[in-house]
């Protein structure tokens, strides 16, 4: 055996099978001789191997003979905190080397890919057999890191204790007050692009500041100052950014709460979000829970599944694995039935739905199915992204669903399966320890390209048309949604005359000619899909 001496960074390529000067003959073992999954965990400057242990900090030691078998192995998009069970075998050594409860670690399988990004939970010695048992929870179950107002001030008036949320987007939210002056708001828990538009009390207002403030600790705050003192205080802004620009693709927003896991490699999980690519979303986080249910939430907005035993851990809807395995037992076949319309409610607005709409798979209601529903989408903003989210979500339930086994044990979530010719995405994994594991996989949809009719019914907060500037030819209006979103392609006529179209940025550029009655008498009416038209008169 060799020793190995030289430390390995947390966030250092997994060096298996790949002729690295850290570990250059370590092969895996061959056939199996136990039931489970040979594995290799990295927790706390140790890398436990399937042949055995090294300590990897400057000082080194030779490695220990041991063998690491996953015992068990759950999770499911839409179950409970993924969980692990270790056995080790020579484990005094190990438990000697360090302290494993509280670390955070990564569980590799044969490959070298990681199968959990997770904490150790418990560590138990079993001191006449000298082995040692580790269970170990996905990383993903520890506590968002909210903060609340006496985390930001030396001293919180009782009663104003509320957490600080987090922004992103262009978003509407109440601020949270700092201090019983009613004039000092903190609106979100980092610096913000930008505040666009504060109402107190119910009423908009002009006397209002927004600072980046630093606060007791010293991070930044978005605070806003007001000069007349309120009771309560709603703002649309935009939200967390980089020198990019702001955060509102799910990729971006996915990722930004995913740095909590504690593991650097941990934005691999979310390497398929091209995929949603084209979505610009919108949201808050503002109650307590873990970072498993902010990240869930902001799935189900998205049309998205959210499992750290996923591969990879985002998952769009419908399921569409890429085909890993070629052959399983097949011991059911269930065809259930599925919604063919939903009433759809998306963004956001001071506690409620912006918009509402309904959705209709033509294609499956033609077919005799009558099936009603309710889809949420806080994190949508608009109805026509609305539109397309509802419709992934009706197809992804018009599938078939089947029990396998004899699946390899390393099988995955979100894994493609040949049956028959066709391919099938497991969707729950019960258990890993055999290969004998039964698991759920779902067909393709059965309507591919359904036709969706849509209905708006309701929009609860109508778009607002500002004047920007004027010149001796024009006056330049810019038309924006109720989160402050510029309301491209929208239909604008001026005292019944039509034909004007807002750019990409809202804005329209009206001629001085079209404006025929006196000052504060023209009619100026906006109108899109998906909201209630809006007049202003100029």
């Amino acid at each position: 055996m060799t020793a190995y001496n030289a430390p390995v960074p947390y966030d250092a390529p997994i060096p298996y099978n790949s002729g690295s000067a850290i570990i250059p003959d370590w092969p895996w073992l061959g056939p199996r001789t136990e039931p489970g999954v040979m594995v290799g965990l990295h927790i706390g400057g140790l890398w436990l191997h399937a042949r055995g242990y090294a300590s990897l900090r400057p000082a080194g030691a030779l490695p220990i003979q041991c063998l690491s078998v996953v015992s068990e192995l759950r999770g499911s998009p839409i179950g409970e905190t993924a969980t692990a069970a270790l056995t080790v075998d020579r484990g005094a050594r190990i438990m000697s080397a360090s302290p494993l409860t509280g670390l955070a670690c990564r569980l590799l399988d044969e490959s070298g890919e990681v199968l959990l990004h997770g904490r150790c939970t418990s560590a138990d010695l079993d001191v006449d057999a000298d082995s040692l048992s580790l269970q170990i929870v996905s990383a993903d179950a520890a506590p968002l890191a909210l903060r609340r107002v006496s985390d930001l001030v030396d001293a919180a008036p009782e009663g104003l204790d509320a957490i600080v949320p987090w922004r992103y987007g262009r978003v509407g939210g109440y601020a949270v007050a700092l201090d019983t002056t009613g004039k000092r708001w903190a609106w979100a828990d980092h610096p913000v692009q930008g505040i666009d538009r504060v109402e107190a009390d119910g009423v908009r207002i002009d006397g209002w500041q927004y600072r980046d403030w630093t606060d007791r600790t010293g991070r930044r705050v978005a605070l806003i100052e007001l000069t007349t003192p309120a009771a309560e205080v709603w703002a649309v802004g935009r939200g967390r950014y980089t020198t990019a620009g702001l955060l509102e693709t799910p990729a971006q927003v996915l990722t930004d709460i995913a740095q909590q896991l504690g593991d650097p490699t941990a934005a691999d999980l979310l390497r398929n979000t091209e995929a949603l690519a084209g979505l610009r979303i919108a949201g808050s986080i503002e109650t307590d829970g873990t970072v498993r249910d902010a990240l869930r939430a902001v799935c189900a907005s998205i049309g998205a599944q959210w499992s750290p035993l996923a591969r990879p851990a985002l998952l769009q809807l419908p399921l569409a694995g890429q085909v890993r395995h070629r052959s399983a037992r097949v011991s059911r076949i269930a065809r259930e039935q599925a919604p063919t319309r939903a009433t759809v409610r998306y963004g956001s607005v001071r506690g409620g739905p912006a918009g509402e709409l309904q959705a209709t798979l033509t294609d499956a209601e033609r077919s005799g199915q009558r099936l009603a529903t309710e889809i949420a989408l806080p994190w949508i903003p608009d109805a026509a992204q609305a539109l397309s989210v509802a419709e992934r979500i009706l197809r992804a339930g018009h599938v078939d669903t089947a029990t396998l086994s004899g699946l390899p044990a390393t099988a995955r979530i979100g894994d493609g399966v040949s049956i028959d010719g066709e391919t099938w995405t497991i969707a729950t994994l019960a258990d890993v320890r055999s290969s004998d594991a039964l698991v759920t996989a779902v067909g393709p949809p059965r309507y591919e390209s359904p036709t969706v009719g849509a209905q708006t019914t309701r929009a609860q907060v109508p778009a607002t048309i500002t004047a920007v500037t004027a010149s001796p030819a024009t006056v330049v209006v810019r038309i924006v949604d109720a989160s402050g979103a510029p309301m491209s392609g929208a239909s604008v006529s001026v005292n019944g005359s039509a034909g004007l179209i807002a750019d990409s940025a809202g804005r329209v550029a009206i001629p001085l000619t079209l404006l025929t009655q006196p000052a504060g008498g023209n009619l100026i009416r906006a109108t899109r899909s998906g909201y209630d038209a809006v007049e202003v008169r100029l």
